[in-house]
């Protein structure tokens, strides 16, 4: 029991479960795309707002 090392049985019997590391911890790789498409999201967003607020200044300014 304690101080019994694992063996390579234990391991495969693991995976044979579907128990794996990226169960517990979680998909990295795809929690980071997730962040890089925010990110895009936020920038496209926040170009939009400058191209909608230079456009009322230009057609106010056309309208004096």
């Amino acid at each position: 029991m304690f101080g019994k090392t694992k063996e390579s049985s234990d391991i495969d019997e693991r995976a044979e479960h579907g128990i794996a590391i990226d169960d517990f911890f979680g998909d990295e790789t795809a929690v980071a795309e997730a962040v890089r498409v925010d990110q895009l999201h936020q920038r496209v967003t926040h170009v939009e707002q400058q191209i909608s607020s230079q456009f009322t200044s230009l057609a106010a300014y056309a309208q004096i």
